[in-house]
């Protein structure tokens, strides 16, 4: 039994749609964000529709988690920075078919994994040692607590430092969870795992234990359920 993780779709829903298909067995699906913006789409109102209509589809199927990456949160509220690819013709059509609040009802900032004594945190660029409070370990417990601030923030419209861009993309300090450039901001977090996507490479980068598996949809991550031990395929 293993759960599929899938890295930044950027509009690719028919590929992302051949690779579900090519692991029907899986327990889950995790999507490590960046739905939207890609140039090659760039002015295909019907093509951001079809996106549109496909997260909505597959909202439904319990199998997906969803994760939230720096793409996807200036089509869903006041984000603190717009991504190169935003369009407000596409900010338009996303509003009239998706709900305002789709990233609260589907979506996840960061997700957690336990096998055995492993915890694995699975996020869209991940999270930096730099952002959790001092004398504090990372458990299951604090994921959940940084989920909820990320997101009682982001709605309200108050400035998250786990939101904002790093230095590696264009802003200040360190990126946070949907912003951390991973080959000039990533650190370890002492005992656990981190799986992202988020900064492209043309294969899967390993840093010790942890996974960057951006490779503009050329690969995917089988997770054992029962072990954790992660298989890199290329599709």
């Amino acid at each position: 039994m293993f759960d599929l993780i899938i890295p930044d779709i950027h509009e690719k829903i028919d590929i992302t749609d051949e690779i579900i298909a090519r692991y029907p067995d899986c327990r889950y699906r995790y999507f490590l964000g960046d739905y939207w913006d890609s140039f090659e789409w760039e002015f295909h109102p019907d093509h951001w529709a079809r996106v549109a209509r496909w997260l909505m589809r597959n909202s439904n199927d319990s199998k997906n988690i969803f994760l939230i990456g720096n793409h996807d949160v200036h089509y869903f509220g006041p984000a603190m920075h717009r991504c190169g690819g935003y369009l407000s013709a596409k900010h338009q059509i996303i509003s009239e078919i998706m709900p305002h609040n789709w990233l609260l009802q589907h979506g996840r900032w960061m997700h957690f994994v336990s096998h055995n004594d492993q915890l694995t945190v699975l996020s869209h660029a991940g999270l930096n040692p730099l952002h959790i409070r001092h004398n504090t370990s990372v458990t299951p417990g604090y994921i959940q607590e940084l989920n909820q601030k990320i997101g009682d923030n982001f709605y309200l419209g108050v400035f998250e430092p786990l939101l904002a861009a790093g230095r590696g993309r264009g802003g200040r300090g360190i990126g946070g969870v949907t912003w951390q450039d991973w080959d000039t901001e990533f650190n370890e977090l002492d005992g656990v795992r981190q799986i992202v996507g988020h900064t492209p490479h043309a294969l899967p980068k390993w840093k010790n234990q942890n996974l960057c598996l951006d490779t503009h949809l050329q690969h995917v991550a089988l997770m054992d359920t029962e072990t954790g031990a992660i298989t890199v395929e290329a599709v």
